[in-house]
């Protein structure tokens, strides 16, 4: 089976347990297929919806709930970032996006990122989810992202493919080894709160970057250390004209 293939199977995978399953963030919802048996009625939350419908279809595990998941998405451990909200943008760039991608919306203070909530994106203007009540259910893609856009903590963060293409896989998340092109950066050991540091990097140190969010990259140095330096850190520095 390809990844194409894998990924459409996640997408049939979400689509068949349409209205099976009730809501919960309880130990019950790693029952995503049936409780107690599969095919009955089963139990799922938004990330424990997405998280079973790709282990299932490609065998990849990526992440508890949405704040694990996009930890594991910017330490490099899995995924690929394919688009990101800029510019108040409120809508994921479907021109990038493929089936099965995971489409991840803020809603959580605590959690990385704030996020706090992933759908699946299943098709043109189309997402699936199980966010409450009875699901998971269909979503008119450009509705549901003007509708969480109403609160500002909950709009649309960033799309996530967990299903790698084929000629991605076994590479970084979204960037190879780069240099720090100017200066010293400290390197943050969480987001969003950038307090503690894990040491700097300097000019000219490579480092591998994996992940990039809101202005930060996800990296490794050559001696172990993880954690967040700012993207400017591999931008050259401007030049300033003389009079």
């Amino acid at each position: 089976m390809t990844n194409d293939e894998k990924r459409m199977e996640a997408v049939r995978l979400m689509k068949s347990r349409a209205g099976m399953n009730s809501y919960t963030n309880g130990g019950k919802r790693k029952h995503f297929f049936g409780y107690p048996n599969e095919g009955d009625d089963g139990f799922s939350d938004c990330s424990s919806a997405v998280r079973e419908c790709i282990r299932r279809a490609a065998g990849i595990y990526i992440g508890s709930n949405t704040d694990a998941q996009i930890e594991k998405l910017i330490s490099g451990a899995a995924g690929k970032l394919v688009d990101a909200a800029s510019g108040g943008r409120i809508y994921p760039d479907e021109s990038v996006l493929k089936p099965g991608d995971c489409l991840y919306f803020r809603g959580n203070r605590n959690h990385v990122k704030d996020v706090g909530h992933v759908e699946m994106y299943t098709g043109p203007n189309e997402c699936w989810g199980h966010g409450s009540g009875i699901g998971p259910k269909k979503h008119d893609l450009k509705e549901y992202c003007e509708y969480r856009a109403k609160d500002m903590s909950k709009r649309y963060l960033c799309a996530v493919r967990w299903i790698l293409d084929d000629e991605d896989e076994g590479k970084p998340s979204l960037h190879d080894y780069q240099t720090v092109s100017a200066g010293t950066w400290p390197i943050y050991k969480e987001l969003p709160k950038e307090q503690e540091t894990v040491g700097t990097v300097e000019e000219g140190e490579e480092v591998r970057v994996y992940g990039e969010i809101d202005g930060f990259c996800g990296v490794k140095t050559a001696d172990g250390r993880k954690g967040y330096i700012p993207k400017g850190a591999f931008e050259a520095p401007q030049e300033v004209e003389q009079d």
